[in-house]
């Protein structure tokens, strides 16, 4: 990935007076950012699975608890 973005953004002959995207700070940041989101997604998803994991317990629970009574 980070490949893919310092490919992108990388240029032989950069002009020094012309913002180009090639500066390292650029591709340094562009590349936290996608880690960011990365990172957050992960995390999202993993708090789904961890809700899901709870619910499917708590609905376990009660049927157990149900049968005894």
């Amino acid at each position: 990935m980070a490949h893919a973005i310092m490919k992108l953004c990388s240029n032989p002959n950069p002009d020094p007076n012309h913002g180009s995207l090639t500066s390292h700070s650029h591709v340094t940041s562009t590349f936290n950012l996608v880690l960011k989101d990365k990172e957050e997604r992960r995390e999202k998803r993993e708090g789904e699975t961890q809700r899901e994991r709870e619910r499917e317990w708590g609905v376990a629970l009660s049927q157990r608890r149900s049968k005894k009574e």
